[in-house]
């Protein structure tokens, strides 16, 4: 059965020769993904970077909006350097404390 993954006459270099097309990490990807009884193997990897995806929109969205708040304070003459400093340093433990999130799962 031919793959998708192999390439094909025209593409292959000097090495695909020793291992009879594609490299060896193409060829266990192949095997692990192709079983009928893989099917959650193959989805592991999606569900993860969805996951990964949406705390990476948390934690951008959390640190813009902070620090919209305080250019708007600043400008209000409302906000000390030392205010935004502090808010700085708590949101960057925050969005890492978000990020360590992923490995929990």
């Amino acid at each position: 059965m031919t793959s998708i993954f192999t390439p094909g006459p025209g593409v292959c270099g000097a090495g695909d020769a020793e291992y009879g097309g594609g490299s060896r990490s193409v060829l266990g990807f192949e095997a692990t993904v192709e079983g009928p009884d893989n099917a959650p193997a193959a989805a592991a990897p999606v569900v993860s970077g969805r996951h990964t995806a949406g705390i990476l929109l948390q934690n951008m969205t959390l640190a813009l909006g902070i620090k919209a708040i305080f250019l708007v304070l600043a400008v209000a003459g409302q906000a000390t350097l030392w205010m935004a400093v502090f808010a700085d340093m708590g949101l960057s433990l925050m969005v890492v404390a978000n990020g360590l999130r992923l490995l929990r799962k």
